[in-house]
């Protein structure tokens, strides 16, 4: 299928001075069409869910908290100016989180709670609409990311997070760094004379000798059986397999529920293996013979991956163990969005059960006798699906996801389809047959309320929320 770009790498995050960060933040609901006065409202009742003192210093995890508390109070100040709105909330998120704060986009997912391939399509949206806002405001397109920043942090800012640490001082302990910095440099001007001394007078001054610990010993295994990975490489599906997995569950219609029938690998990973080498089965001692000097040195998690890996592999014969290593070796020359698709293609493929996989191999198969017209024509077809709806393909009973987010809400913003969906799918199927009879009494305006107010709510709040709007307009639970 078609692969989309890479996102454009960002630096490492680190926590910013309350200061800075009120004043950025600030800023960027301002830009949204937030009136000022709204906007320091917001920022405060942030403030006070948090937690968090006017005078303290942010630690990562303290700005992370913050940051979360104050993107939903704006969500749902910036509601009812959807319109007036400089850009959609969830990409103006994105954008804020990885240009202005610097945050990595892996730490962004996890904030959200989203896998990582959704918010990587998000930040690509996001920077696509930066892209054509700094075009429409007279900058260059390849300069959208810097002009964004712009608008959120001047100079003054960078000035005063770089002064902030020596104003926050008070004087003794000022006073008390330099006594100590002077009693530091007497003692070492004294060990360095009385080492020149020494030297002079020809006395030799002997002393332990320093043991310099030596690093771990590397391990190079013939087959990767240490990697996490491994039982992808193990399971016979092809990578293009799974990366045609929508396309063919799309052929195949509704499989029924998944994660029953094969289930059984999740429960294996829950065991934990405390047995000696000497207690291991011969042909699992043989695969993992490059590991047997450390065997005693490894954590109990450690050994449970090696065996099941090892047993994987002894189970497999020749020209199985051969496409084991074809496999791997192509993995490694993968860039990691498309592993971390992979990953999660591989997941859904895992909790089909044999005769599901069987069935979309043998419409795989059935595909490859078509004549070029009829698979250009296919393609076309399932081109034509949304983004968000080919990804709820993947997902369990991701038709009902797909059905409910239509019938509920008629159109969703393509940046918000993918946490739309994904919130979807989190529920089970009563809760989404209500939310659609909650969205049959409400006019498209307001159902546009009620979906931004669910995806701005904590996760295990939604459902309360859903069902007080329920009470509200007369549905019965």
């Amino acid at each position: 299928m078609l692969r989309e770009p890479e996102a454009v790498p960002q630096p490492v995050s680190q926590a910013l001075d309350l200061g800075a960060l009120s004043l950025r933040c600030l800023r960027h609901a301002r830009w949204l069409g937030l009136p000022d006065v709204r906007a320091q409202a917001v920022w405060q009742l942030a403030l006070r869910r948090s937690k968090i003192g006017d005078e303290a210093r942010l630690d990562s995890a303290q700005q992370r908290d913050l940051l979360k508390h104050w993107f939903v109070v704006l969500d749902q100040s910036l509601t009812g100016l959807l319109r007036d709105s400089a850009m959609p909330m969830m990409q103006a998120r994105f954008a804020f989180l990885r240009i202005v704060v610097g945050m990595p986009l892996q730490d962004i997912a996890d904030c959200l709670r989203m896998p990582l391939p959704t918010a990587a399509g998000i930040w690509r949206d996001a920077a696509q609409l930066l892209r054509q806002r700094a075009t429409q405001c007279g900058c260059a397109a390849d300069q959208s990311l810097a002009w964004f920043r712009g608008l959120h942090v001047v100079p003054e800012d960078v000035g005063d997070e770089q002064s902030t640490a020596v104003r926050q001082w008070p004087l003794p302990k000022v006073l008390m760094l330099v006594l100590l910095c002077a009693v530091i440099g007497l003692a070492l001007c004294e060990a360095c004379l009385q080492g020149v001394v020494a030297w002079f007078s020809g006395t030799a001054q002997e002393g332990p000798l320093t043991v310099t610990p030596s690093p771990p010993r590397r391990v190079d295994e013939s087959v990767p059986l240490s990697s996490g990975d491994f039982l992808l490489f193990a399971d016979g599906v092809e990578f293009t397999t799974l990366d045609r997995l929508d396309w063919l569950l799309w052929h195949q219609g509704d499989m029924g529920q998944r994660g029953i029938a094969n289930a059984e690998h999740r429960s294996m990973s829950s065991s934990s293996t405390t047995m000696p080498w000497d207690a291991l089965a011969p042909g699992i001692r043989a695969s993992l013979q490059v590991w047997e000097s450390d065997w005693g040195t490894l954590a109990a998690a450690q050994r449970d991956l090696l065996v099941r890996h090892g047993a994987r592999w002894v189970e497999l014969n020749v020209a199985q163990q051969a496409d084991v290593l074809r496999r791997a070796a192509q993995w490694a020359e993968l860039d990691p969005l498309r592993r971390a698709a992979l990953r999660e293609r591989f997941e859904v493929w895992r909790d089909l059960s044999d005769v599901q996989q069987q069935a979309l191999l043998d419409t795989q198969d059935r595909l490859t006798k078509w004549s070029p017209e009829q698979l250009a024509v296919s393609i076309a077809e399932f081109e034509r699906l949304a983004p968000a709806a080919r990804r709820a393909l993947l997902w369990q009973d991701g038709a009902g996801v797909a059905a409910a987010a239509e019938s509920a809400f008629g159109f969703v913003p393509e940046g918000e389809r993918d946490a739309t969906l994904q919130m979807l799918g989190e529920w089970r199927s009563v809760e989404r047959d209500l939310l659609v009879k909650v969205a049959q009494r409400l006019d498209s305006q307001a159902r546009e309320q009620l979906r931004q107010r669910l995806l701005a709510a904590p996760t295990e709040q939604r459902i309360a929320l859903l069902n007080a709007e329920a009470g509200k307009v007369g549905v019965a639970q």
